[in-house]
């Protein structure tokens, strides 16, 4: 690294070791992510010009500021892909994919693991190189051994003659001997390590790294369409030889979506009569999670047999085959029944979450049909723009980044205690019940919402003292953060339960 480089690093090592040493993300991760964006920048101009560097370098930011709103785990994650991603970017301006950039990512880490290797096995060479300056170093400090004499001469006496000023030096020389005294308090193993992998982490960052190639993968060699092979004879799982094999290949393709499109409208149109169009009821008599669970059991192997089965058909020569317009219709619609079926398992989750309140399962299952809508939709693309593996890869990679930036823009906690306890209120008669133990096992921002709503609520004696536990060991651990702890939401919890 170039001498900039290195003091740019040792800075941020410094700073990464006051923000967080000791400290939750809050107020530090909105200081500390914009100083490495516009390091990057500085460093790196070229990642100005690659849309994903800017797009993650807006994650970032917005991640970072939702970090700082309700310092939830889910904000946390998104800063961190993020930063990571706008670092992979920067440095590698031209890539286009996130699978691509995780390969690259691994590759930097590697040449700056070499480069730290390497610079520690040319120490004793270096060493022999500079025999001479060190020589010249000793021979200004043996000049420099009369001043500092006279200086400790002068010291004494002064010490000696000024009441204050000795008070003064006693004071300062008291505070450095108790800082040499307790140096492994200050840089305990613990400490070393986070200094280790905090300085590893920022070399990653800061070294330039950038390489052609990683694992003989080059994406510039990847296409987004795909282009038509001539073979004198073309090969078939079901017909390997012959010279109408791309013909039976298509009969057999097209069987088969008439089979599964057949037997997917059945389930589909007991799902829109019993779950759609019948009476929402009648649903707290069933086993609801089984009927969620089933559901998106059934989702996941449906779309991902289906996936698999449209690659593998349309991968290659079939997309140019003359008369593959009915097996492209049916394909067509075998992804608009899969929609449905994303749909009736969305509407057994809302009425699972009507019934039953929220929970992180049930919330996951939505972000899972969200995305697979998106895969479905990206699929439909594929096929009718004769799009290779590689699109989808890239597509629905960024898909789920940006899911990840949606999610982390929603307080989860706060949301689900809220409906729980607004779910709860609302019941009447002996159907009224609420997972109490759920509720209280939620992050240290909703104790607010608990301890106001206590009285209201179910709760055993066991779960009152539970619940005292928590609001004590939260204020306790509030004393021993600083500011760059600091997030809205927990700020506000820990006044409100201070006032009680």
């Amino acid at each position: 690294m170039k001498t900039y480089q290195i003091a740019l690093w040792l800075g941020f090592v410094v700073l990464l070791d006051v923000l967080f040493w000791h400290e939750k993300l809050g107020l530090n991760v909105l200081v500390f992510s914009p100083l490495c964006l516009g390091a990057l920048v500085v460093l790196y101009p070229s990642a100005l010009r690659s849309l994903p560097a800017v797009v993650c370098m807006a994650g970032t930011l917005i991640s970072a500021g939702v970090v700082v709103w309700n310092g939830s785990f889910v904000g946390k994650l998104a800063c961190v892909v993020s930063l990571v991603l706008s670092v992979v970017f920067s440095h590698q301006a031209y890539l286009r994919s996130l699978h691509y950039a995780l390969a690259y990512l691994l590759a930097g880490m590697e040449g700056t693991l070499s480069a730290v290797l390497d610079w520690v096995a040319r120490l004793p060479q270096k060493t022999g190189k500079h025999q001479q300056k060190v020589r010249l170093v000793w021979q200004y400090a043996k000049l420099a051994l009369v001043p500092i004499l006279g200086f400790l001469v002068f010291f004494i006496i002064f010490k000696v003659s000024n009441p204050i000023f000795s008070q003064l030096t006693d004071k300062a020389v008291t505070k450095i001997a108790h800082w040499i005294a307790n140096f492994w308090q200050y840089t305990d193993a613990l400490r070393l390590l986070f200094w280790v992998l905090g300085a590893f982490c920022l070399g990653v960052c800061v070294y330039d790294w950038r390489v052609g190639a990683f694992w003989n993968l080059h994406e510039s060699n990847e296409q987004e369409y795909i282009k038509r092979t001539r073979y004198r004879t073309t090969l078939s799982l079901a017909y390997p030889v012959g010279v109408f094999a791309l013909r039976n290949e298509y009969r057999t393709a097209l069987m088969l979506m008439v089979m599964v499109n057949a037997l997917l409208l059945v389930v589909n149109l007991i799902d829109i009569r019993y779950i759609w169009f019948g009476d929402s009821t009648s649903f707290q008599r069933l086993d609801l999670s089984s009927e969620l669970h089933e559901g998106t059991y059934m989702l996941i192997f449906s779309i991902l047999l289906s996936m698999g089965i449209m690659l593998y058909y349309f991968r290659r020569n079939l997309n140019f085959y003359a008369h593959n317009l009915w097996l492209k219709r049916l394909a067509y619609v075998w992804i608009a029944q899969n929609c449905v079926l994303v749909l009736s398992v969305a509407l057994r989750a809302y009425y699972y979450v009507l019934f039953r309140g929220l929970a992180y399962k049930r919330i996951g299952v939505l972000i899972f049909l969200c995305l697979t809508l998106a895969g479905l939709v990206l699929l439909w693309f594929k096929i009718r723009d004769r799009k290779t593996s590689f699109f989808l890869l890239r597509t629905n990679g960024w898909a789920l980044y940006v899911m990840l930036i949606l999610m982390a823009c929603v307080d989860w906690d706060m949301l689900i205690v809220q409906y729980n306890i607004a779910h709860y209120k609302q019941q009447t008669g002996n159907m009224k019940e609420i997972d109490t133990e759920f509720l209280l096992s939620r992050a240290d921002k909703t104790l607010r919402l608990i301890v106001a709503e206590k009285d209201a609520l179910p709760l055993t004696p066991d779960e009152k003292s539970h619940l005292r536990k928590r609001v004590w060991f939260f204020l306790q651990a509030q004393k021993g953060y600083t500011f760059w702890s600091w997030n809205y939401e927990e700020a506000t919890t820990r006044a409100f339960l201070e006032k009680r």
